[in-house]
């Protein structure tokens, strides 16, 4: 489980740390830090992880969080994800249902230059969808766009990767604002079998929180 910071002040701060499987760059679950490289034309892959978070007395997450990657055109990779969420408010129930549905695209548009210093870039644009019941606390109940930009250099056995941008959440009936999102990894391969990996990030604020929203948790 990661824990982060309150969600309604002007910025989040936190660092992870994991381990990984080895091989090329994997970004995802458990790291908010993604990565540019696209997995391979005709190929696919299938992630699932656990993700919880918890705040301010509420627990929230995906048990599990399930995405599947195609490769659908060389450098380019069609991305879907979903989750069974789950939200624990202290004091109350807890509720499981189906959350929110995810659809991406990445595409590297700049190959990294093994005997320079060029990194990979790739754009990764993604649609929220609000299928999640928001008033269970399973969904945000509308949905956003993110339009990132990551970059990605390897130096041996260690590898760094990250950058981030803007994410396209406004709905001002329950408080939800845009906001912008960060990201740097750095990682090490250890050995065949093992990566070990860390990764620090920045959020500006996703939501207003006035007098009305913070008496009815809204």
């Amino acid at each position: 489980m990661v824990t982060h910071g309150n969600p309604l002040g002007a910025a989040g701060l936190a660092i992870i740390c994991s381990m990984l499987s080895a091989g090329e760059a994997s970004a995802g679950p458990p790291f908010r830090t993604d990565d540019p490289v696209p997995v391979a034309y005709g190929h696919y892959e299938l992630y699932t992880a656990a993700i919880g978070t918890h705040v301010k007395g509420d627990t929230s997450g995906g048990l599990p969080n399930v995405e599947l990657t195609y490769g659908l055109i060389p450098n380019g990779q069609l991305q879907i994800g979903g989750e069974v969420a789950f939200d624990s408010p202290a004091g109350e129930p807890t509720q499981f249902g189906y959350g929110d549905t995810e659809l991406s695209f990445k595409y590297r548009f700049i190959e990294e230059q093994k005997s320079g210093l060029t990194p990979q870039i790739a754009i990764f644009p993604a649609i929220f969808f609000p299928t999640g019941n928001q008033r269970r606390g399973l969904g945000a109940g509308h949905a956003s766009v993110f339009l990132p930009i990551w970059a990605q250099k390897s130096f041996g056995e260690w590898t760094t990767y990250g950058g981030g941008g803007y994410r396209i959440n406004q709905d001002d009936s329950i408080g939800d604002k845009n906001f912008w999102f960060f990201a740097w990894l750095l990682e090490r391969k250890v050995t065949e079998k093992l990566t070990l990996g860390g990764e620090i990030f920045h959020q500006t604020a996703d939501r207003v929180c006035s007098r009305w929203q913070r008496q009815h948790r809204v």
